[in-house]
């Protein structure tokens, strides 16, 4: 069972899960972030993939992204600094962002590199409705998708259900953008 799964069931209130961006405030700073979060009373981390263009971000985000991108963080890069960090940390691991940067790796290839680190979930706020139909079941990795109506998203009932029966867990966040 994953990781997320047994969290929600064993406590349903009173969870805290902390966004931080991969390569910010240094580049070498993600894993030590990681570790220190879990060592204080943090439930689930989320970890930003920095992209070049967050535009469904706020700018304190879009900052953070930006600064790692400079300091030269990517995703090989991550999954790199990543490769041990299950050795210390046994709470939840998510990756947030955006979809370009997973496909210009590799849909398949990320999902392996995932499921071989460890991460136990993955957030990207526009989702493209045939990846939910990848058998990402496979690698031990849930799919939570972030809609913002807002943006770009706009689904008929029938995509919406069938968004729904694909994904593992569906969150529908609204992010205040400050």
């Amino acid at each position: 069972m994953n990781r997320i799964d047994i969290l929600f069931r064993e406590r349903k209130n009173d969870i805290l899960s902390v966004y931080f961006t991969a390569g910010y405030p240094n580049l070498s700073s993600t894993a030590g972030i990681i570790k220190a979060l879990a060592d204080s009373a943090v439930d689930m981390i989320e970890i930003g993939i920095p992209f070049s263009d967050p535009l469904a971000d706020g700018p304190v985000i879009q900052r953070s992204n930006e600064k790692a991108l400079k300091n030269g963080m990517s995703l090989n890069l991550l999954f790199r600094q990543l490769s041990d960090i299950r050795k210390e940390v046994k709470i939840p691991l998510l990756l947030m962002g955006y979809l370009n940067p997973v496909m210009q790796f590799g849909m398949e290839n990320f999902c392996i590199q995932c499921s071989e680190i460890g991460i136990d979930g993955l957030f990207f706020p526009i989702f493209l409705l045939w990846f939910i139909r990848m058998n990402i079941s496979q690698y031990s990795i849930i799919m939570i998708s972030i809609m913002f109506y807002s943006f770009h998203l706009s689904l008929r009932q029938a995509e919406f259900q069938l968004l729904i029966k694909s994904a593992m867990v569906l969150f529908i966040w609204f992010l205040p953008h400050l």
